[in-house]
């Protein structure tokens, strides 16, 4: 697929782009009907390139003239992020010259060209090639810039300050653990003692003690804990960890430390920190403010007696207030009524909801029992059964395209099927 790829970047696939963005997602006969224009695997590229401008929306600025593979969008450092680690990187070096290894198709690059030169290098041509076409539909002065296509194993660079953007994808699954990123690990460490100036791209989810030395900030976007960032040698603060709130623009930092336990029986609010300080271990370095326990060991939720407004824990629509997880019920109208607790009791699902769903089934059954033991009677209860799942089906569909029931608090930021 390389040479289609290279068709597509140099202009010559323009005509059948255009003829693909004209076509209406799903149509399978107007599909059929642009290998009129091109090959099979050319028309399977272009379809590929419009997915992923689709689904990078709202994460990548400039997506829509970008061209990309499935893999590289999915991989790409959402714009937001990219803009924080290209101003921070060249807050620390000014506008010296910046390597971005591991480019992939560029959103990285592009942000850190915008204030100095750059130097983008993949060992696939192709992402290359991806990364010089993007840069230049998202800048439209002449940008210092300049590629390379070589190994991370031998990288015939001098010691510049690097961005790193190790893949941590293995056969399609996502890859959590240093030890798991490509290159391996021993060379990325060989990168951070010889570059000494580094920015390593990791997952929310890496473990603190597999990284090397320096701070590890963990970046959240929204409501989407997105990133976290290993700083090397110039570039790093003296705290091993920090936390930043990419909207708000607010970063704490410190050590991971034990949390005050909480002394209330009968606490008046329940604060839930945000993602990106949960995961960071720094909710002791908030927890003074909101003068709250720590309403369980281990939990991270704060417990306190008054409700205390900050951008480190959701706002009151969003977190659990005392009339719901923490509010103290009798215990028949616990497990009957409402989720909450009592005396060390806690009842998340509470009883009745769940038998009027059984009397329900229950009584329909009861229904189509009553039906003639008849061709016509089984025909009727044929009708009554697919009328009922059609209409299930399109009212789940429709309560699940608002971003409603069965996504509890955690928000589509695509139209995949998966996160569907």
């Amino acid at each position: 697929m390389r040479d289609i790829w290279q068709k597509l970047i140099s202009g010559q696939l323009d005509s059948l782009l255009q003829m693909a963005r004209d076509t209406p997602q799903g149509d399978v006969a107007a599909i059929s009907r642009l290998r009129k224009h091109g090959s099979l695997e050319e028309v399977s590229v272009v379809l590929e390139a419009l997915e992923a401008r689709r689904r990078s929306r709202g994460r990548l600025r400039d997506s829509q003239t970008w061209l990309m593979d499935r893999e590289g969008m999915e991989q790409a450092t959402r714009t937001t992020v990219a803009e924080h680690k290209a101003q921070r990187m060249r807050s620390a070096i000014g506008s010296d010259t910046v390597i971005d290894l591991c480019c992939g198709i560029g959103s990285d690059s592009a942000a850190l060209a915008r204030s100095g030169p750059v130097i983008y290098v993949d060992h696939d041509p192709v992402r290359v090639e991806l990364t010089r076409f993007n840069l230049g539909q998202s800048s439209k002065e002449p940008i210092d810039s300049h590629p390379l296509v070589a190994d991370a194993k031998c990288l015939p660079l001098p010691p510049l300050p690097l961005h790193v953007d190790p893949a941590r994808r293995v056969d399609g699954r996502r890859v959590h653990d240093f030890e798991g990123m490509v290159p391996g690990p021993e060379i990325l460490k060989s990168l951070i003692e010889r570059h000494h100036s580094v920015a390593l791209k990791c997952g929310p989810g890496i473990s603190v003690e597999e990284l090397p030395p320096g701070e590890i900030e963990w970046l959240q976007d929204g409501n989407d804990l997105v990133e976290a960032t290993l700083w090397c040698g110039d570039l790093a603060q003296s705290a091993r960890r920090s936390a930043t709130l990419l909207r708000q623009s607010l970063t704490i930092s410190g050590e991971q430390e034990l949390l005050q336990q909480s002394s209330l029986k009968n606490p008046a609010f329940l604060h839930e920190p945000c993602s990106v300080i949960e995961r960071s271990g720094l909710v002791c370095k908030v927890q003074g403010e909101v003068a709250a326990g720590e309403w369980h060991p281990g939990l991270g939720w704060l417990a306190g007696s008054e409700l205390v407004l900050m951008h480190f824990f959701p706002p009151p629509t969003q977190a659990e207030l005392a009339t719901g997880a923490v509010n103290h019920y009798a215990l028949p109208t616990l497990l009957l009524f409402v989720a909450g607790n009592a005396d060390g009791l806690a009842v998340s699902y509470p009883m009745t909801h769940w038998l009027a769903m059984m009397l329900l089934g229950w009584a329909f059954g009861r229904h189509l029992r009553a039906q003639p033991a008849t061709d016509h009677g089984r025909q009727e209860t044929e009708k009554l059964l697919l009328l009922c799942g059609c209409t299930a089906l399109l009212l789940w569909s429709f309560l699940r395209s608002q971003n409603g029931y069965g996504n509890i608090g955690l928000l589509r930021d695509d139209a995949s099927v998966v996160q569907f």
